[in-house]
């Protein structure tokens, strides 16, 4: 039996991108079907946040409450409230800012500054077709 300790995955599309994903160690379905969640994440797409049985990350969680936000701004209170009456479990709210952060770099939020909070609001991703 050959055990295979790394394998390397490039993809190379036809406007000259590339995307690598190495695997180091025992891997399985489980932890490749994470990796394509990371990456429709990172990439704007929220098809799999939608249904919050299957969220498993803190972040995942966060993002889902922003993308059901019924208001087009939100403070990190707002959000700290909502996560735990739908989650049912405490968080710091200094984790839900770094989240907010991660957002805003990222692009998914901008953010203004508020009397005593940053207001937050989701941006609208735009598609380029080519």
């Amino acid at each position: 039996m050959v055990r295979v300790r790394r394998i390397k995955v490039q993809i190379e599309y036809d406007d000259g991108s590339r995307h690598s994903v190495v695997f180091d160690g025992n891997f399985d379905k489980n932890k490749l079907l994470r990796m394509i969640e990371v990456a429709e994440f990172i990439n704007g797409s929220d098809t799999n946040l939608n249904t919050p049985h299957e969220l498993s990350s803190v972040g995942e969680k966060i993002w889902n409450i922003i993308d059901t936000y019924p208001s087009n701004e939100f403070t990190s209170s707002d959000i700290l409230e909502l996560y735990e009456d739908r989650y049912n479990e405490p968080i710091k709210l200094s984790v839900i800012s770094t989240y907010l952060s991660r957002f805003t770099n990222r692009n998914l939020l901008s953010r203004i500054k508020g009397k005593n909070e940053w207001l937050y609001r989701k941006e609208r991703i735009r598609q380029h077709l080519s």
